[in-house]
Parts: structure tokens; C-alpha cells; sequence
């Protein structure tokens, strides 16, 4: 087989394995997605059951607001329930707008979302721990602002700084430690 046959054999052949199609998916490489209200059960896609009050994102079950997943199937929530899940979806909201939220520290701009993606902690002691970060415009949240733990066992802190400038990191930020000395930002 000469080279050039050989080179476009392979070009179709990997174009094969990178997308076909079956009933209700799609194989990407090996990896089969079925499609939305389906599930891959031995690589074939299998119609999940019909809901009311909900949808399926691939094979994940969303109910509609004021309703639970219990078992597959949509049910009513309680009147508390249902504030509870009023009260999240609020924070949830007002977290998305505050991480967008553009402040300037020395003439640089920066979001939350930023600080999230660009800086961790370093936890050096019971109740302390350094914010490290990538960047060099980040330098000054690195010198004003520390992490503060209650207590030795706490895996969750809060974000001090010095100057109101940094108020928002105050406001909307805390930690999460993911090893005994790292931990994320949150904003």
C-alpha cells in the first residue's frame, strides 16, 4: 500500500472513531454520550423514564423549582422545602453577580472570579495561612490579605485583608482546604 493511501486510510479511519453516530448517542473516541433522557447501560442507549415536573440533562434528572428528586421521580416539595430552595437559589444568584463584580486595587483591575482562579492558601499554622498566587498582578492581595481558621480541625476559613479596598475579597471570598496545607479560594 503506498504512503499516500496509507496516510488517507488513517485520516478516515480516525474520523470514524472521533464521532459515530448509534440510536440515541454518539461515540466520541471510545466514550459513548447518550443523548438527553437516555442512558448508556452496555454501550447501547436505553430510554429512561418518562417524569413530569422535571427533565433529563444526559442522563441527570433536574426537577423544576418547588420539586425534589426522590427516586427518579419529581415530588412536590414541603413549604419549607421549597423556601430552603428560594433562600439557595438567592445566594446562588447573588455569588454569581458578586464574582463578575470588577473592583481596582492600584490602579488594577481584578474580579473575584480572578482571585478564584489565580490564587490558593497556604496554611502554615492552626489558624493561619498565606494566600499564594499566580500572576504578578496578584502580588498585592498576596502581601494585604491572609487566611484565618477558628480552630486546628476547621477545613473552612475566611479571607482578612488590610485596607477597604479589599473589602469585597472580605465580603465574598473564604477558603476550603483540599490537603492538611492547601486550600481553594472561593469567591
Amino acid at each position: 500500500m503506498r504512503k499516500s493511501h496509507l496516510l488517507f486510510f488513517l485520516l478516515l479511519s480516525s474520523f470514524f472513531l472521533q464521532s459515530q453516530t448509534v440510536p440515541n448517542g454518539t461515540y466520541y473516541g471510545s466514550t459513548l454520550m447518550c443523548n438527553n433522557g437516555y442512558k448508556n447501560v452496555g454501550g447501547q442507549c436505553l430510554k429512561l423514564p418518562s417524569v413530569s415536573n422535571g427533565t433529563y440533562y444526559g442522563s441527570t434528572l433536574m426537577c423544576n423549582n418547588g420539586y425534589k428528586n426522590v427516586g427518579g421521580q419529581c415530588n412536590k416539595m414541603t413549604p419549607q422545602e421549597a423556601e430552603q430552595q428560594r433562600i439557595q437559589m438567592a445566594i446562588i444568584a447573588a455569588q454569581a453577580r458578586a464574582a463578575n463584580r470588577e473592583f481596582y486595587i492600584d490602579d488594577e483591575k481584578f474580579t473575584l472570579r480572578d482571585i478564584s482562579r489565580k490564587c490558593e492558601v497556604y496554611r502554615y499554622s492552626d489558624n493561619y495561612g498565606d494566600v499564594e498566587c499566580s500572576g504578578y498582578k496578584f502580588r498585592v492581595i498576596e502581601r494585604k490579605c491572609e487566611a484565618y481558621f477558628s480552630g486546628k480541625n476547621d477545613k473552612s476559613g475566611d479571607l482578612e485583608c488590610r485596607g477597604s479596598d479589599f473589602r469585597p475579597i472580605e465580603r465574598y471570598c473564604s477558603t476550603t482546604m483540599y490537603s492538611d496545607n492547601y486550600g481553594d479560594i472561593d469567591c
